[in-house]
């Protein structure tokens, strides 16, 4: 195999984001990324083919081939999130979502096969055949919860955002919905069938559509809690652009639609992404990340629909 450089794998763009992200620890991420890639392929016996488009800045994601068999590389920068990914994806074992093939904790590093063409889920352009397929998958994709794990649970997860904020306090618009979040956790966890382990970022870019399995779950996040929890993140995101009026009428189709397929109450999926939508705003608040303003809205609206 030919000689892999750090243009190879990191353009200019990306090594902006990757430096960004990350800061110096960036420049020894992407010094290291051509040898952990050369040695990966050797391991497994992979030729590499180039960089998949798009893609975190603390993730690289490589094409690459195993003799017929077209795969995909992962190639972490140590973010522990990298880690319980590869475990999800093990325990998924392929059921609904991207086949797990291998894997060096070490680095981190993941070999996953390659979901083909790799339509994302929001091209379809229809709101209720969307809502209805992700639906399907939420009920499909949850797996038992094994005797031993490295996963953390949504309880912590929402239990350090909501603390976090509540020391904080770097907005107040966000105040009126700590406690009410806290309380709705408490009563979702409280009816919930039991706890599984959940994908955790089930949204429309992570689920993509394969000619020859389907629609498949991608990026896992890997965390343990109450089934009903898995609506919350698809129901208020990628409505870029949409004013105040259009946001309510799809995140209450969304609501509807899941609702309908799951067989549970369209509040009980309002109430989810309620309560991630707020754990997620603590956490950009926390990282100084993200569009406070849209997010507070999408709260609002969602709050608003609960109380109507």
């Amino acid at each position: 195999m030919a000689m892999i450089d750090v243009a190879a794998l990191f353009d200019e763009a990306k090594r902006r984001d990757v430096r960004r992200t990350l800061g110096a620890a960036g420049d020894a991420y992407m010094a290291a990324a051509p040898a952990q890639v050369e040695a990966c392929c050797a391991r497994w016996g992979l030729t590499f083919e180039g960089t998949a488009p798009g893609g975190y800045p603390t993730n690289l994601t490589l094409f690459v081939r195993r003799g017929e068999e077209r795969a995909v590389l992962k190639l972490g920068s140590g973010d522990p999130e990298q880690l319980t990914e590869i475990e999800a994806l093990e325990l998924f074992a392929g059921r609904h979502a991207v086949r797990f093939m291998a894997a060096d904790r070490s680095i981190p590093a993941l070999l996953i096969e390659r979901v083909e063409p790799g339509t994302e889920l929001k091209a379809l352009g229809d709101n209720r055949e969307e809502s209805r397929i992700a639906a399907a998958l939420m009920a499909a994709l949850p797996a038992g919860v094994p005797a031993t794990h490295g996963l953390p649970s949504v309880a912590d997860w929402l239990g350090r955002a909501l603390a976090g904020y509540r020391k904080d306090r770097r907005d107040a618009r966000l105040a009126p919905f700590i406690d009410r979040t806290a309380h709705l956790f408490d009563a979702l966890t409280a009816r919930s069938s039991g706890e599984r382990l959940l994908h955790g970022d089930l949204h429309h870019e992570n689920v993509l559509f394969d000619e020859a399995r389907g629609w498949l779950a991608i990026d896992p996040k890997g965390v343990i809690g109450p089934v009903e929890f898995e609506c919350g993140r698809f129901i208020h995101n990628f409505m870029e652009g949409y004013d105040e009026g259009q946001l309510r009428a799809c995140i209450a189709e969304r609501a509807d639609c899941i609702g309908e397929t799951l067989g549970i109450a369209p509040e009980w999926v309002l109430e989810a992404g309620l309560i991630d939508a707020t754990m997620g705003t603590c956490w950009a608040l926390a990282s100084h990340f993200g569009d406070i303003d849209r997010a507070v809205t999408k709260i609002r609206v969602m709050a608003s629909l609960l109380d109507a």
